[in-house]
């Protein structure tokens, strides 16, 4: 099944057969329709609103400096981005596995989250 991946903070959703979006709402749950909004509405004051996803993630070619540089770049945006902390908070409740997220890499969250020195 191939499923649309989509960020909280980017506008812009891909197909990816690999990935999914964890946070579709089930059928018929309107009650939670409304949490869920108010749950998401700090990505509209984030930076990264309205940049393609394809930012925020390696390809499974980048490599090496290639790689690095794909990161840094993305987690400058983040640097200067006055929701980093919701956005990171976000990636560390849901264990996002790929991407930058509140301007970590998925090691880096994993380091945080064995460290457990992140506090919500």
């Amino acid at each position: 099944m191939t499923l649309a991946r989509v960020s909280p903070c980017h506008t812009e959703s891909f197909v990816s057969p690999s990935r999914t979006t964890r946070h579709r709402p089930r059928p018929g749950s309107h009650s939670r329709g409304a949490a869920t909004t108010a749950a998401w509405d700090w990505q509209l004051h984030a930076r990264c609103r309205g940049l393609p996803a394809e930012v925020f993630y390696t390809g499974d070619d980048d490599r090496g400096a290639r790689r690095v540089a794909h990161e840094e770049h993305a987690k400058q945006i983040c640097h200067h981005c006055p929701v980093l902390r919701d956005c990171l908070g976000h990636a560390m409740e849901a264990n996002e596995p790929y991407g930058i997220w509140g301007a970590t890499t998925p090691k880096e969250r994993s380091a945080i989250r064995s460290s457990q020195i992140f506090i919500s």
